[in-house]
């Protein structure tokens, strides 16, 4: 079973240096493969990331909204277990320890940080982070997109 990264990266040139600044806290921990969907392949050419491949996004769609184009692209995950990561995730500690058998999807709930900054109490909200989630691909993962 194989396991790696996929960032989803177009737009702005902002994502893009955000991007970077993610693999290299990434690299501090992890030597998994790097798969990035986007719609600047030049950008990533001679950056000098290890293990690192390069897909151009499909932008045959016209979407409404830009988180449509996300969407339709985590259709198709590149690993056995994807860790999906947005660009602005910075890396504390490795995400490794995430791997396991017993999940088809592990993701974090949203927490309510005004409660947290006014109370310095954790409050949990029901929506989900979906900035960054550890997905296996499987046929209940394609059900779930």
């Amino acid at each position: 079973m194989n396991a790696g990264f996929l960032y989803i990266v177009y737009g702005d040139s902002f994502f893009f240096e955000e991007c970077l600044r993610s693999i290299k806290s990434l690299r501090g921990f992890s030597k998994l493969p790097i798969h990035i969907k986007t719609d600047n392949l030049e950008f990533f050419k001679n950056k000098n990331i290890k293990n690192l491949s390069v897909q151009p996004l499909n932008t045959d769609y016209n979407f409404k909204y830009r988180t449509h184009q996300k969407l339709s692209s985590l259709k198709d995950i590149p690993f056995d277990i994807t860790f999906f990561t947005d660009t602005d995730t910075f890396f504390l500690n490795n995400p490794e320890i995430l791997i396991s058998s017993d999940f088809d999807l592990q993701i974090c709930r949203e927490m309510c940080w005004r409660t947290y900054r006014q109370k310095n109490v954790i409050k949990l909200k029901k929506s989900f982070n979906s900035g960054f989630f550890v997905a296996k691909k499987n046929i209940r993962y394609q059900h779930l997109i």
